[in-house]
């Protein structure tokens, strides 16, 4: 019977069909099915596949590559001669390469009749295009099984990988998107331009590529833990003088994986230059209102102190002179020297309020009991408890004074507004840390109110400045409370070979 050519359900391969000679060819799948026995010489073949618009090979069992149309060679940018064709694996994605080898591999074993599959090869220059991808097994030149693939090129993903160029290229900063293995899809004009070259160029490579070794190994574990949970992160790191913000994203293709990652690279160096001016300056009003307080707290302890002592030894000489048959002018100078004493006592007071000398004298441990004890004794009902294990004198560099201040504003917002019955503080110090923790049992409140503190109905301005004072030093002031659940507050002080 005289052949014939039929186009198979619109895929531009012809195929001369003899409806009498064997091997059969079975293809089937969701787009497309053929029942047929063809029987074509391979000269005739690879004739008609050359005309062909889509790009067909032939693997074997080994999935090496015994024939390839000329539009995939020149798709791939390989030599016309057939000799010494390449797999294709040397060409797919990697993020393909598991989910192709396993449809070739069942369609081979015959397991399946068929299989469509979504695949991105890329050239030996570098481009990256898509392609459904159509295999089916044949018998050819006797029993021998191979794999016919037929690659229909996808020009919707030109259209989107244009698009997404665009919006890439409005964005302000740095934005790319990367495979699995870190190589570039689409990357907008401001990544060329830090990387020095066009955007064609970049294409050619893997985002770790401009990267020093280690910082590629991190961004890679960024990118991998992105992946694996399938969720985006954010992190910042300081590399080349620069510290940049970082939001990785991972994108699931329409086989359901995550093969795609978006990445958005903003650079905050001014941003954090000026925070770490606005905390240089917060650090030097702190030490400035500590120096003032400390001089103010010893002219009231030198000067004034001295001067109710003077009064009160003259006032009490003179009282000693009067004679017997003075007795009311002796009461009245017994109550005005009363008077002075209560007045040296509010001195003392003050003076140790300004800048408790004790912290100086004896340390901080002393001081910061000292303190307690003479604060619960003014506020009998509530129970309360010190731990420590710290055995030094000072902490040195200003963080006694901080950390006493934080103890005095822990304390007084606790019986302003806590109404607890029950105390605890703890300071420790680790070989990581120092740690200041004081917890209370109190009504607790929402954590979002220290956010608005120009709200008069909230009084969140102690919070506020315990923060800033723990800053000061270099630590983080963290708070766990919540309303009817009392409040915790934790000062973490990093080593200081861990501070920033």
């Amino acid at each position: 019977m005289k052949n014939e050519i039929k186009t198979v359900n619109n895929s531009g391969l012809p195929c001369p069909v003899n409806k009498t000679d064997l091997p059969p060819v079975e293809i089937k799948s969701e787009s497309f099915e053929i029942n047929s026995n063809i029987c074509i010489t391979e000269n005739d073949f690879m004739v008609l596949a050359d005309s062909a618009p889509e790009g067909v090979f032939i693997g074997d069992h080994h999935f090496q590559t015994v024939y390839m149309n000329n539009q995939l060679k020149e798709c791939l940018d390989l030599p016309s001669p057939r000799a010494g064709l390449p797999p294709i694996s040397e060409f797919l994605d990697q993020t393909d390469v598991d989910d192709y080898s396993k449809n070739y591999s069942d369609v081979m074993r015959g397991l399946k009749k068929g299989a469509e599959m979504n695949i991105r090869i890329r050239s030996k220059n570098g481009q990256l295009k898509l392609f459904r991808a159509l295999m089916s097994r044949i018998s050819w030149n006797g029993p021998r099984h191979y794999v016919l693939n037929i690659l229909r090129n996808e020009p919707e993903d030109t259209n989107a990988m244009a698009i997404c160029q665009k919006v890439l290229n409005a964005y302000p900063y740095i934005a790319l998107l990367i495979n699995e293995d870190g190589h570039i899809l689409c990357g907008n004009k401001i990544l060329a331009d830090r990387f020095g070259c066009d955007i064609s160029e970049i294409l050619n490579h893997t985002i770790y590529d401009y990267l020093p070794a280690d910082v590629a190994r991190a961004r890679k574990q960024k990118v991998d833990k992105a992946i694996a949970i399938g969720q985006a992160i954010s992190y910042q790191d300081y590399n080349n003088k620069l510290y940049l913000d970082h939001f990785i994203s991972p994108i699931k293709d329409a086989n359901g994986k995550f093969s795609t990652v978006a990445i958005f690279i903003k650079d905050i160096t001014g941003y954090v230059q000026a925070e770490n001016a606005i905390k240089a300056l917060s650090r030097k009003l702190i030490t400035a209102i500590e120096e003032e307080r400390k001089k103010i707290a010893c002219d009231l302890h030198d000067e004034c102190s001295q001067l109710v002592s003077v009064i009160s030894m003259g006032l009490t000489s003179f009282r000693e002179t009067l004679p017997e048959d003075l007795p009311q002018i002796k009461s009245v100078l017994t109550d005005y020297l009363k008077i002075i004493e209560r007045l040296g006592l509010k001195i003392r007071r003050i003076s140790s309020g300004l800048h408790p000398d004790m912290i100086d004298n004896l340390g901080l441990v002393p001081a910061i009991k000292w303190y307690i004890e003479t604060f619960f004794k003014n506020t009998p009902g509530i129970l309360y408890e010190f731990k420590t294990n710290y055995k030094d004198k000072n902490l040195g560099n200003g963080m006694d004074i901080v950390l006493y201040r934080i103890i005095q504003e822990s304390l007084s917002n606790i019986l302003k507004h806590a109404h607890a019955r029950q105390i605890r503080i703890i300071l420790n110090k680790t070989d990581k840390a120092i740690i200041l923790v004081i917890q209370d049992d109190g009504t607790g409140f929402d954590i979002k109110d220290i956010f608005h503190p120009n709200d008069d109905k909230k009084d969140c301005m102690g919070i506020l400045i315990m923060r800033e004072r723990a800053a000061s030093i270099g630590g983080k002031l963290l708070i766990g409370t919540a309303p009817g659940k009392g409040t915790t507050v934790k000062i973490i002080i990093p080593a200081k070979k861990d501070r920033q």
